[in-house]
């Protein structure tokens, strides 16, 4: 009897000691953290990473990530609640219930994607 085995596709994270190979699922959100950027993960883990922000969004998968602000790149299946205020921004609360602005130029972009996703 053969065995296969479908390899969920990883993503190189460059962090200190080297890199993480990371499957996209397991990503909450990335936040940027001085020059550097910091992975939190969906059980609530975090990693620090020697990437910025920019380097980040390049390898993540378009139809899963969304860069929100200038601070925060989320995973839109870990959106737990979508609200607008004051204005043309609005607020993502996480999964774990991190409260995160967006910014009103990438508000439309995020409505779009989140309407893509679901249908």
């Amino acid at each position: 009897m053969a065995f296969f085995f479908i390899a969920m596709k990883k993503i190189e994270f460059k962090i200190l000691e080297g890199f993480c190979l990371i499957a996209p699922d397991d990503i909450l959100y990335i936040e940027a953290s001085n020059r550097y950027a910091k992975l939190i993960f969906r059980d609530g883990s975090e990693i620090d990473l020697t990437m910025n922000l920019k380097e980040c969004i390049e390898l993540l998968p378009k139809k899963n990530f969304y860069s929100i602000n200038r601070s925060v790149i989320i995973n839109v299946n870990g959106i737990f609640k979508f609200t607008h205020i004051e204005g043309r921004r609005g607020e993502i609360i996480m999964d774990n219930r991190e409260r995160f602005e967006v910014s009103r130029r990438q508000k439309n972009g995020l409505v779009f994607l989140i309407d893509k996703n679901e249908a």
